[in-house]
């Protein structure tokens, strides 16, 4: 009978990342939810759970799921990741920040932790930084160039175009608004 209830934890673990990959939030919620015995799966749950909090835009509550599972798994990506995006949508940006300098900590060979801590030294008012770090990911892996001109960059190209330190950096593209977030962050799983 164990066997039978891990493999449906399991199932339901997998249906949930792949609705979240479908930024279907709420049905992965569905399948979280059914979960009864979180057995040796408690981390995977308030992560996603976290996830799915977030995508739906209630921040405060990815926060909370994210924070437990940060308690079991304090380096992982994913979850520093998330946990940094809810604290700059509920304006905590220092956490954010304290957030993306721990996952760099952990991960940083990671390109776009060190893309994130740029957007967020940005949005912060530091220029120096977010170019210090923007230069880092730039170098680590240059395909992210594109990112400019396709991710809703804006703070992050209006911080290097201003720059005094940088005035070569002024022909940047401008970059159109988009509704959802600075980055596509998923890492390696």
């Amino acid at each position: 009978m164990v066997e039978k209830s891990d493999r449906q934890r399991e199932r339901r673990l997998e249906a949930a990342r792949g609705y979240l990959l479908l930024d279907m939030p709420d049905y992965a919620l569905t399948e979280l939810r059914a979960i009864r015995d979180r057995g040796g799966c408690g981390f995977a749950l308030d992560e996603l759970r976290g996830e799915a909090w977030r995508q739906l835009g209630r921040y405060g509550d990815a926060i909370v799921c994210y924070e437990q599972a940060l308690r079991a798994h304090p380096d992982d990506l994913s979850a520093l990741l998330g946990i940094a995006w809810c604290y700059k949508r509920t304006d905590q940006l220092p956490r954010a920040i304290a957030a993306m300098e721990q996952a760099y900590d952990a991960g940083s060979d990671e390109p776009i932790v060190l893309y994130n801590l740029s957007c967020y030294f940005a949005l912060n008012g530091d220029k120096t930084g977010a170019l210090s770090w923007l230069g880092r990911a730039l170098r680590m892996k240059p395909s992210l160039r594109s990112w400019l001109s396709m991710r809703q960059t804006s703070t992050v190209c209006a911080t290097i175009r201003t720059s005094s330190l940088y005035p070569g950096c002024a022909t940047l593209p401008k970059i159109r608004s988009r509704p959802h977030g600075l980055c596509v962050w998923k890492v390696g799983r």
